[in-house]
C-alpha cells in the first residue's frame, strides 16, 4: 500500500497523522485506544482538530472535546511502502475517504500544543500516549 501524507503532526514519524492511500481510502495513525494490541488495533485516539469537518463521520466517537477515537479496518505497517517507525502505542487504522468533508491542509502540531493535547485526552480518557 502506498501513501501520501495529508496532515499531522510528524511526517513519516510517530505522531496522529491522515494518509491517502493508493486506492481512494484514509489510513490514520492515532494512539492505541484502550487494551488493543497487534496489527489487530480497530481503533485510534487522536486530536480533533486533525480530522476538521471529517470528525463527524460516523466512524469517530468523540472522547472530550478536543479528542476522538477513529474506528476502521487494521492495517499492518509492514504491508505499507516507505513508512516510518510507529510508536510502541500507535497504531495505523484504514477508513473510507468522508463523502462532502474537508480534512485540514498540511500541517505539523507544534510540540507543545501536542504535548498539552497528550496530557489532557489522558487525565480525561486514561489512554497511555507517549
Amino acid at each position: 500500500m502506498k501513501l501520501t501524507y495529508i496532515t499531522g503532526g510528524c511526517e513519516g514519524g510517530p505522531c496522529p497523522t491522515i494518509y491517502e492511500t493508493d486506492r481512494g481510502t484514509l489510513v490514520i495513525q492515532g494512539y492505541v485506544a484502550g487494551k488493543q494490541t497487534g496489527v489487530a488495533v480497530r481503533s485510534v485516539t487522536v486530536p480533533r482538530e486533525l480530522l476538521g469537518d471529517a470528525a463527524s463521520s460516523s466512524s469517530v466517537r468523540r472522547l472530550t472535546a478536543d479528542a476522538v477515537s477513529v474506528s476502521g479496518q487494521p492495517v499492518d505497517p509492514a504491508t505499507v511502502e516507505g513508512l516510518g517507525q510507529l510508536a510502541e502505542n500507535e497504531a495505523l487504522i484504514e477508513i473510507p475517504r468522508p463523502l462532502h468533508r474537508s480534512i485540514p491542509g498540511p500541517r505539523h502540531f507544534d510540540a507543545d500544543g501536542l504535548s498539552e493535547w497528550l496530557a489532557r485526552t489522558e487525565a480525561a480518557t486514561g489512554i497511555e500516549c507517549p
